[in-house]
């Protein structure tokens, strides 16, 4: 479909996410971000989202962009663990999810389900007619976001289609042989199916070229993640502690494990520092040591609207992510720490793209994972530098490159490209 250039036309697009604001979560931020840069491009934005409330579908106006909220509640969602169980109910949940994980590969099937029963009547409702849209954009994971993407498509071929990846689909390395095989089968049917793939590593982005035969017309483009606060170049650290900080989530290999036996020989060696370890939206995965109780400090999840005034206040920012077998992989939160000037203290995987980030940003020092002499030496050598108030010289113009905005413009570039030579 090229895009007409008439005076006054905006081309109208469909974003389908099951995580979209309220949501406190890294899947939401590039959901909203893509909502919020597209429609200052000059892009009508319409949002369909997930949430697990009793209506069937409810709706808000967010800053001009109408979103629909479709209720995903269905028995083989995978359980969540936001709040605390009794403990049978707890390894009940444990036991749906193992089960689930190694049978389905969708873990919110309720959100596809219900809009594939109730597509037909959303439009007859006027409340989302489908026929109107230019483009759909889908962005995965839950596998039912594309999967709405594809049912769309199905009935109007000829609207352009945008399959956005956050993650690996079938080369994640987790999971049983049939799964992988499930999820590869769909893998090539999407990409096939679509017009532009977009994803947020070029090393992703060559595995998902490999999944497909590859047609001339199809765009595949990187897209990363990105900040989208005011940048903060002040070398000004505030001295009363010296304050060690983390956001987001803990779970598997991502864990504080590592960093809490090379935190216990820091006290150790400096024990009348005033020091905290700061975990923002951090579950409880594990038990804090006994001697850094004083200083462990978990916070509930906060919007990203705070996250920057909470890096600020903060002497190093912490980055754990463990490999486990993948490539290509930036954990949202590598860009926010980019924006503040704060130095990184990141045990990830060595010569990857986020350790190549960090190097070009000179943003910090990248340790190797599961080496704590290494974390401990590297974390003694931020903390000298904070005595001297020194912090490493930023290159900022790398910085401002990785904004959400500046990202999103390439989006929005394939999608004015594609109009035109399709």
């Amino acid at each position: 479909m090229s895009f007409p250039k008439q005076a006054g036309f905006k081309k109208r697009i469909l974003i389908i996410s099951a995580f979209y604001s309220p949501k406190i979560h890294v899947a939401s931020n590039r959901a909203v971000a893509m909502a919020k840069y597209l429609k200052k491009a000059g892009f009508e934005v319409t949002v369909l989202s997930e949430f697990s409330g009793p209506e069937l579908v409810s709706e808000s106006l967010d800053q001009g962009i109408r979103v629909f909220y479709l209720s995903g509640l269905h028995w083989l969602n995978r359980e969540s663990f936001l709040s605390r169980s009794f403990f049978p109910i707890h390894q009940i949940k444990v036991l749906k999810n193992k089960i689930l994980n190694f049978f389905l590969a969708d873990d919110n099937p309720g959100f596809f389900y219900r809009f594939k029963h109730q597509m037909d009547s959303l439009a007859s409702n006027q409340r989302i007619d489908l026929n109107k849209f230019d483009i759909i954009l889908s962005t995965y994971a839950p596998l039912s976001s594309h999967l709405i993407g594809l049912e769309i498509k199905k009935r109007f071929p000829r609207v352009t289609w945008v399959a956005d990846f956050r993650d690996e689909m079938s080369f994640l390395p987790i999971g049983n042989f049939f799964l992988k095989n499930k999820l590869k089968k769909m893998e090539s049917k999407i990409i096939e199916a679509c017009d532009i793939v977009s994803t947020i590593s070029k090393p992703l982005l060559e595995q998902f070229k490999s999944t497909s035969p590859i047609s001339e017309k199809k765009i595949f483009i990187e897209v990363r993640n990105g900040f989208d606060f005011q940048l903060h170049q002040s070398s000004e650290v505030q001295r009363e502690v010296f304050k060690i900080t983390y956001t987001g989530t803990f779970y598997g290999l991502r864990n504080p494990i590592l960093f809490f036996e090379a935190l216990k020989k820091f006290v150790k060696k400096y024990p009348l520092q005033n020091v905290s370890f700061d975990i923002y939206g951090g579950s409880r995965a594990e038990a804090i040591p006994k001697e850094l109780e004083r200083i462990v400090i978990y916070h509930e999840k906060i919007k990203y609207e705070r996250i920057r005034e909470k890096l600020i206040d903060s002497s190093v920012l912490l980055l754990i992510e463990p490999s486990m077998g993948r490539v290509g992989g930036y954990t949202g939160k590598i860009f926010d720490y980019l924006a503040v000037n704060r130095p990184i203290l990141a045990y990830i995987k060595q010569n990857d793209v986020a350790d190549e980030l960090i190097s070009l940003c000179k943003a910090g020092y990248v340790n190797r994972y599961y080496q704590v002499d290494e974390v401990f030496k590297t974390l003694d050598q931020l903390y000298q530098d904070w005595l001297k108030n020194q912090i490493p010289d930023r290159n900022w113009v790398e910085v401002k490159k990785q904004s959400r905005e500046n990202q999103i413009n390439k989006l929005i570039e394939a999608l004015n490209l594609f109009g035109v030579n399709k």
